[in-house]
């Protein structure tokens, strides 16, 4: 599935839906750091906006019992949610490590 998609999967996201797993959460984390670490490229970028983050949040608080990484998800959408990007680059290494294992 391409970057579109998961955009659009995640904008008509509604709660109780199980369309995101942990594996899909991490890659679109990881997509969404890219417009914030890689600036100059578009591609393999998604838009991070207020919506995104919230649906990103309610899916990990939702999936709480079956997510691993589910606090450090938390951890990352809150800074994001208060527009605080100031460690993106780290999330995006953390959030690579996860994607990686």
């Amino acid at each position: 599935m391409g970057r579109r998609v998961h955009a659009a999967m995640l904008d008509d996201w509604q709660s109780g839906d199980k369309t995101f797993d942990e594996r899909l959460v991490q890659e679109v984390m990881l997509d969404m750091t890219h417009q914030k670490v890689d600036t100059h490229v578009e591609e393999g970028t998604m838009e991070i906006t207020a919506e995104r983050i919230d649906h990103l949040m309610q899916i990990t608080e939702e999936e709480e019992a079956v997510f691993f990484h589910n606090e450090t998800y938390i951890d990352i959408l809150k800074r994001w949610k208060e527009n605080d990007f100031s460690t993106v680059e780290d999330d995006h290494q953390l959030l690579h490590s996860l994607y990686d294992r």
